[in-house]
């Protein structure tokens, strides 16, 4: 397993969902938050470490968004919605806008 992968996902989807660290940490993983905190920052390689933790960030990454919203409901997590990060939003922005100019000089060729 690619433990530095792992915990960079998680670390974005925390971010991007604004699921609070302890939150997390408490209620999916099961350990203190100054543990997950340590793990997500420090993370080692697959063979040198417990290997628990990992196994539960993967697992949580590998559900479906649902899947992942039921969950964070069941625990009464206030919010549970994934929202694109800005950076996706203007990366899409970005591709409309090359996309119309493209097809604005194609108009204009023609």
């Amino acid at each position: 397993m690619n433990t530095k992968k792992v915990t960079s996902e998680i670390k974005k989807w925390l971010a991007r969902t604004r699921t609070t660290c302890k939150w997390f940490s408490t209620n999916i993983v099961g350990r203190a938050k100054r543990m997950l905190v340590i793990n997500l920052n420090y993370p080692k390689e697959w063979k040198e470490l417990t290997k628990e933790v990992y196994v539960k960030l993967y697992n949580w990454m590998r559900m479906s968004v649902e899947e992942r919203q039921d969950v964070m409901r069941f625990y009464w997590a206030e919010y549970v919605e994934e929202q694109e990060s800005k950076n996706e939003v203007s990366k899409s922005l970005d591709n409309i806008l090359k996309e119309l100019r493209r097809q604005f000089s194609k108009c204009n060729k023609q």
